[in-house]
């Protein structure tokens, strides 16, 4: 058994004598992929956003009462095969974690994992469009480049599939080239 097969059954509770199985609840991606549980919990909001506008591929299971904070709060689980989180994953330009590449690998091995988004572009224009990410995104800039980048960073930094300091390296970088 492999190491990133007893890791994801330990985080997820699958029996690892089986293998990789087909599908996995769409609540525990997060676990699979995020390395912080503030990351976790972005992936699994990101996931549950696309499976309620129907733009990810899942099986419904059931409505569960999940306790959230003050209250309660219906909540659909569903499962997702590894097929539709790579393309998922291609769609919102997510690398995939060690964990889920090997699951991908395991059940879905006619997606490539490991992908990389440079698209051959030019540094200024790689620079314009993560600078424009952010802008999309409703992120407000400081005209300080010593200040710190806003709340939000992160999530595009995700789904960009870069650490945040070469994201906001190249987003400062665009913001004030001409000073």
């Amino acid at each position: 058994m492999s190491l990133e097969l007893a890791k994801a059954a330990r985080l997820i509770g699958f029996d690892p004598a089986t293998g990789w199985p087909e599908s996995i609840q769409a609540g525990n991606i997060g676990y699979l992929q995020g390395e912080s549980e503030e990351d976790q919990n972005d992936i699994e909001t990101l996931l549950r956003l696309d499976i309620s506008a129907g733009h990810l591929e899942h099986t419904p299971i059931d409505v569960v009462t999940k306790y959230l904070g003050e209250g309660f709060e219906p909540c659909l689980l569903s499962f997702v095969t590894a097929s539709a989180i790579a393309k998922w994953m291609q769609k919102h330009r997510i690398t995939p974690s060690q964990l889920i590449a090997a699951w991908i690998k395991a059940t879905a091995p006619e997606f490539v994992t490991n992908t990389a988004y440079s698209h051959g572009e030019t540094t200024d224009a790689r620079q314009a469009r993560r600078h424009q990410m952010c802008i999309d995104a409703g992120l407000e800039f400081s005209e300080n480049e010593f200040a710190p980048m806003p709340r939000g960073i992160g999530m595009i930094t995700r789904k960009e599939g870069i650490f945040i300091q070469a994201f906001t390296k190249d987003v400062k970088a665009h913001m004030f080239k001409n000073r």
